[in-house]
Order: C-alpha cells, then sequence, then structure tokens
C-alpha cells in the first residue's frame, strides 16, 4: 500500500500499523490496521449518475491503471519492505520505470510470492521455491 500510495500516486488508505511475523506478535496471525476508506460504493451510486461524471469517474480510474502498468519490476514475488525480509537485493534495481529506467528503492524488495495460487489446495504445505525470481525477457 506505501508503494502504491507514495511511488504511484494512488489514493489508498494509509497503513496504520502491520506485522509480517505471526511469531513474533501477541495477535498471533499476520495483520494489517489501516485507515478506513471514504466514500461510497461505486455500484449505489453509478446508476444515478449522469455521462459526464461516469466519464470522469473511467477516465480517473484509467490513469491509476496507467500509473500501475507504467513500471515492470525486475523479479517475479510479493512487494515488502526490505526491512521485513531476512535477505533482500537492496543494490539491484527494483524496478524499471516509465522512461525505460532501472530503479532501486532500498525501502522496497521483492520477497517470496504470497499469492493464492501458491497456498490454495494444501500447496502452503508443499515446500518449493516461492521466489523471488528473476523475470528474464526474450
Amino acid at each position: 500500500m506505501d508503494f502504491v500510495r507514495n511511488v504511484l500516486g494512488t489514493p489508498v488508505p494509509k497503513v496504520l500499523a502491520w506485522n509480517s511475523k505471526a511469531q513474533d506478535n501477541p495477535v498471533g496471525a499476520e495483520y494489517i490496521i489501516m485507515e478506513k476508506a471514504q466514500g461510497i460504493e461505486l455500484e449505489k451510486i453509478w446508476p444515478s449518475m449522469n455521462i459526464k461524471n461516469r466519464l470522469a469517474l473511467v477516465e480517473n480510474i484509467a490513469g491509476f491503471q496507467k500509473a500501475w502498468t507504467s513500471i515492470s519490476f525486475k523479479r517475479f514475488g510479493s512487494l515488502y519492505y526490505a526491512n521485513d525480509l531476512d535477505e533482500s537485493s537492496e543494490s539491484e534495481p527494483l524496478y524499471v520505470d516509465a522512461n525505460g529506467i532501472d530503479t532501486i528503492d532500498e525501502r522496497f524488495a521483492i520477497g517470496p510470492s504470497t499469492g493464492r495460487e501458491m497456498v490454495d489446495n494444501g500447496r502452503a504445505t508443499v515446500q518449493f521455491d516461492r521466489g523471488p525470481c528473476k523475470i528474464h525477457v526474450f
């Protein structure tokens, strides 16, 4: 969320507290506590919006998507704060920006993937490499 908010300029709720190490906190689980997102669900107001407001909203959303796709990460995995990983590749570029420039950001690192495809259907107990993996472009 911090990366999306501060690097990509997307207005997302601020994270107030988190812990990614279940064994090291009194809750006994990973957690994220964040601000409540203000507003109304789009499905509730879309039918009553005029075409001009709908277009403005869609253009706004497209702007966010453009920012999200303007960078390419150099590794496959999940995005972490570098301090939360046992190992990180701080001296290696994290991503390529919209201008094709390799960018190092020592606050963040790519670590093991936490995607559902890696843990669903009993896969969480299977020992295999969850990354990070270098991305090779052919």
